[in-house]
Order: C-alpha cells, then sequence, then structure tokens
C-alpha cells in the first residue's frame, strides 16, 4: 500500500512539478535573475503590507518587472534590505521568541511561493493571507512592549489613530473601484 502511495505520489510531482517548471521555467530565463526577482517581490508584499497603496487584481502583463541584468539596483537592494531583516530577526531571537517566530511565520509560509519551483503567477496579493499572521504577531509584540512603557502610551495612542485613519482612507478610496462590474 505504502509503495503504491509513494508512486502515485513521485508520479503527481513529475507531472505538476517538473512539468510546470518545464513548460513555465525561471524568471527572466535563469536561476540568479529569478531570485533576485523574487528579492523584489518580497519586498513589494512587506511594502504592501504595511501600506496598501495601490493593489492589483492581476500582476501579469508586466504589471511587475522580472529582474533581467545585474545592473538592476532594485534587486540588490532589496537583497540587502532581506538580509538585514533576516539578522534583525536573528537577534531579536535572543530577545523575544514570539516576535521572532512571527517573522520566521512571515516567511516560511512566503516560500512555497517565492519560485523555488517556478509557476505560472509571479506575484499576487493572496498569497500574503497567511504570511501576514506572522507580521501582525511581530507588531503585536512590538505594540505590547511599547505600551508597558507609561511615557510611550500617549505616542503609541496617536501613531494608531493616524494608521487607522490612513488605512480607513485607503478603503474609502479602494472601495471606488468596485462600485461596478466595470470598474
Amino acid at each position: 500500500g505504502s509503495l503504491f502511495a509513494g508512486g502515485g505520489a513521485f508520479g503527481l510531482y513529475i507531472v505538476f512539478v517538473v512539468g510546470d517548471i518545464r513548460a513555465k521555467g525561471w524568471w527572466a530565463g535563469n536561476l540568479l535573475y529569478n531570485f533576485l526577482t523574487v528579492a523584489r517581490v518580497w519586498v513589494r508584499y512587506l511594502q504592501l503590507l504595511v501600506f496598501p497603496k495601490t493593489l492589483l487584481v492581476d500582476y501579469s502583463y508586466n504589471a511587475f518587472p522580472v529582474t533581467d541584468s545585474l545592473a538592476d539596483w532594485r534587486a540588490w537592494a532589496a537583497v540587502g534590505l532581506l538580509l538585514l531583516l533576516a539578522v534583525g530577526l536573528l537577534r531579536l531571537l535572543a530577545v523575544a521568541r514570539v516576535a521572532a517566530f512571527g517573522g520566521l511565520w512571515f516567511a516560511l509560509t512566503l516560500l512555497p511561493v517565492s519560485h523555488i519551483i517556478p509557476h505560472h503567477e509571479l506575484m499576487a496579493e493572496h498569497h500574503l493571507y497567511l504570511p501576514s499572521v506572522g507580521l501582525l504577531l511581530l507588531v503585536g509584540w512590538g505594540v505590547r512592549r511599547t505600551w508597558a512603557q507609561a511615557p510611550l502610551r500617549q505616542p503609541l495612542l496617536a501613531g494608531a489613530a493616524v494608521v487607522l485613519l490612513l488605512l480607513g482612507a485607503r478603503t474609502v478610496v479602494r472601495n471606488r473601484d468596485w462600485r461596478d462590474d466595470l470598474t
């Protein structure tokens, strides 16, 4: 029975995963450009979670251009930022395991859609649903830690009010995009 299940799983892997790699290939044609592009995608995901200014239903048709040159400074800046965040996360592990877990959760749940195995969808906002839980856990830890310091409570409340107003205003603007089937 387990031999049959293993053979079936291997067959599915060959048909769907290996077949998809051969059909799609790496973004921008090679592994290095693919992962430089993915670094930019991760930074874009972080931007969207911090402030979702521009949301798209469809990232095809070059809505998010791939990195196809080693001279793309945006890709190297994204790699640098992600490395800094990784170092910060390692340091956070020694201070607050819950917060570090939030950061690790974000990274680990984003890995399956990070083109380690290439697939047709370069970027999609729905890929952020599960990873956002980790980022929110990290933010919650930061808010709790700040709230524990009495002098910082008023600035924290003021900052939260500003963030809620900005996000509320952005929601009102985005709702106009969905007012009818055409828009």
